[in-house]
């Protein structure tokens, strides 16, 4: 799972007024996402392929259409609607952020992977990569209202950037015409972008406010409507994912629990097995077959513990995720020789 995601999209998905649901969508998809290394060989098949890019952002999906994906996200989320989650994967494919990929046989984030190479985060910059918050997959998130998750999803793109790493808090400057903030607020009314801030500020918590100021354009004269507020964000919105990594024991227990019919169907192979394979087949490799196949097809399923359990018979798996990855990835490529 990816606990970041590319600032660019973030920008275009704040930007849009099609859906007031797209940012939880969207920040659902890249939660979802694994960063894979490129197959080269495997892009050769369908011909020449550019070698620029060492990495893809995929979600495996057991079939390619969008509503498989709408139901990953909808059993991730527990509380969107498929209908809603629906309309937003669309309009993402039609926004060219997300595709499905033939040879990965998965949906691709397109061209996430760039905001990893950039070196450059600077404050107001479209380049790099934002951090996801605790914050954005919570009920309260999702149900709140359009305008204040959208200055909010803002304000963590700024706390992203290396300006704000090294200054620790930011300007919403309202004082410019050619402001972000009037821009993916679709307004031009001052005042109710500043009420909605102070009741961001002082309803809300996540926000405190270290100065706000009225600024005039020539000394002397009445102040204009033009507002400024620098703001110094709380540990409530600082909290990040990798902040809180669950143990073992409870990724294990929650994974079981959620996905209980494929848990049991592994425990049955299993119990088949002989020594020393059975015991080799730990909680570890238990947890790795049950998380990163908890999507995929009856078939594919069926083939990655072939793999995995035969390989026990011979000896212990180092890094059973890597060695699931491989069968997979070897799995995609016999399927497109195949065609």
């Amino acid at each position: 799972m990816s606990n970041k995601a590319s600032i660019s999209h973030a920008l275009d998905v704040l930007e849009c007024k099609d859906h007031h649901k797209l940012i939880d969508v969207f920040n659902m998809l890249c939660l979802l996402s694994s960063q894979l290394k490129r197959d080269w060989y495997l892009e050769s098949l369908d011909g020449p392929c550019s070698m620029d890019k060492e990495h893809i952002f995929i979600i495996r999906t057991a079939k390619s259409s969008v509503c498989s994906l709408a139901k990953m996200v909808v059993e991730e989320s527990e509380y969107m609607h498929r209908s809603t989650v629906t309309q937003c994967l669309n309009k993402l494919i039609d926004m060219d952020i997300l595709r499905y990929n033939d040879m990965y046989m998965g949906w691709e984030i397109v061209s996430m992977e760039d905001a990893f190479e950039s070196s450059v985060q600077y404050l107001g910059s479209s380049s790099g990569y934002m951090e996801l918050r605790k914050l954005f997959f919570t009920r309260d998130f999702y149900e709140m209202s359009v305008t204040m998750k959208k200055i909010i999803y803002y304000c963590c793109i700024l706390m992203s950037t290396k300006g704000f790493k090294s200054m620790q808090s930011f300007i919403i400057n309202l004082k410019n015409e050619n402001s972000k903030w009037i821009s993916f607020l679709n307004t031009d009314n001052l005042y109710y972008i500043k009420s909605v801030i102070i009741k961001l500020i002082g309803e809300n918590h996540i926000l405190r406010k270290i100065e706000q100021k009225q600024y005039s354009h020539r000394k002397g004269l009445k102040p204009k409507n033009r507002f400024l507020f620098i703001l110094k964000p709380l540990d409530a919105l600082k909290s990040t994912l990798k902040d809180s990594i669950e143990s073992f024991k409870s990724r294990f227990d929650r994974l079981t629990s959620k996905y209980a019919k494929l848990y049991d169907y592994i425990c049955s192979v299993r119990e088949s097995l002989i020594e020393p394979a059975k015991s080799r087949a730990d909680k570890n490799i238990i947890y790795n077959l049950l998380d990163l196949l908890k999507h995929s097809s009856k078939s594919t399923v069926d083939a990655v513990i072939d793999g995995v359990f035969t390989k026990l018979h011979s000896g212990s798996i180092d890094h059973p995720a890597a060695y699931i990855r491989k069968i997979l990835r070897s799995n995609v490529i016999n399927l497109h020789l195949m065609k």
